[in-house]
């Protein structure tokens, strides 16, 4: 595979002319298996996220002065898988907080995908305003990069005044990942 990869990238790498993925397929032949190339292409279902929040964290955290600083925001899966007593062993997730002034990681809490993936996502709304209430801020401008937080950033950036900004580089909270993966 590799060695055909080289000479051509296409055989791996889908493009906009051609978004098919390669799979390499094994069919049994007797007491053998014998691979073979099988182009597919991948669909991501939609997010179906329903956003739950208490009004009262909202109030809360608009009693709070704004803060000059831009926070920093990602929602990053962990490779070490955890298995708690009662429950099947799942991949966590950390939410990251950081004051994009300083480095400072103001937050770095384990987020766990039970019941399932999108109700941890529908509660973020909830825990982010409990993190900045405790942290005694409301920042201006919150950055992010995980695109599947924007639906939970995006209502509390319209409920608090705060701008909410896409960013695909934030090499602060990269700095921060790796350092926290290399000692998991």
């Amino acid at each position: 595979m590799l060695k055909r990869a080289i000479t051509d990238e296409q055989l791996i790498n889908p493009t906009d002319d051609h978004p098919y993925f390669l799979f390499r397929v094994a069919t049994k032949k007797g007491d053998q298996l014998v691979w073979s190339d099988v182009r597919r292409m991948v669909t991501t279902p939609p997010l179906k996220v329903q956003i739950a929040f208490n009004p009262s964290l909202v109030s809360r955290l608009e009693n709070i002065p704004a803060s000059q600083n831009t926070l920093q925001v990602d929602l990053a899966l962990l490779g070490n898988p955890i298995r708690e007593k009662g429950n099947p062993a799942y991949f966590p997730f950390i939410l990251l907080l950081v004051d994009s002034k300083t480095g400072m990681v103001l937050n770095g809490d384990f987020l766990t995908p039970l019941p399932d993936y999108h109700s941890m996502l529908s509660s973020l709304p909830d825990v982010l305003l409990q993190k900045l209430i405790k942290l005694r801020l409301r920042p201006p401008t919150i950055k992010y990069r995980n695109p599947e937080m924007k639906i939970a950033l995006e209502f509390l950036g319209q409920h608090l005044n705060i701008k909410v900004v896409y960013s695909p580089k934030l090499p602060v909270l990269d700095q921060i990942l790796k350092a926290l993966r290399k000692n998991m």
